[in-house]
């Protein structure tokens, strides 16, 4: 096993509901009181940042969203004042009320966009149309299409693991 100076952390998120085998799923937001979901989420994941920045020192922070996680991820990093932000955003839609503005008060310094060729939640021209729109939030992004479906690729494991 090899030694790393890397933590990970991945909260589960806050919703419930079960899904079509009966089994409870988590999901970071329903329809229900959509605005107070958000505002909950954004505590939730500003909290646990607190705390872990009060038990580790560390200054880069990559974060990573897949499929409903990519609205969470990019809603959560445009509200941080951290430098030094890479956010990976896997399979799923950026928010389409975000703007440049929300942006300017961190440094997000790269966005990783990954989207799968057979992806049947995520069609090709639809991610296509998700990077162009990070781009109008002065963002700088990387297309990462990969052979695959709706999942987190191994080319994102691999980057997230050097970031």
């Amino acid at each position: 096993m090899q030694s790393t100076n890397t933590l990970v952390v991945a909260p589960e998120a806050l919703s419930k509901f079960y899904n079509k085998f009966r089994k409870p799923a988590a999901s970071w937001m329903t329809s229900h009181e959509r605005e107070d979901e958000i505002k909950d989420y954004i505590n939730y994941l500003n909290l646990l940042l607190k705390e872990l920045k009060s038990n580790y020192s560390f200054n880069d922070l990559a974060i990573l969203g897949f499929s409903q996680g990519v609205s969470t991820a990019f809603r959560w990093a445009a509200q941080l004042n951290d430098k030094d932000i890479e956010l990976f955003a896997c399979s799923g839609s950026v928010p389409p009320e975000l703007t440049a503005e929300d942006f300017k008060i961190n440094q997000l310094k790269k966005v990783h966009y990954f989207y799968g060729d057979e992806d049947k939640l995520l069609a090709i021209d639809k991610a296509k149309a998700q990077i162009e729109f990070i781009k109008t939030l002065d963002l700088e992004v990387e297309a990462h299409p990969f052979k695959g479906r709706h999942e987190v690729s191994k080319n994102c494991i691999d980057l997230l693991r050097k970031s």
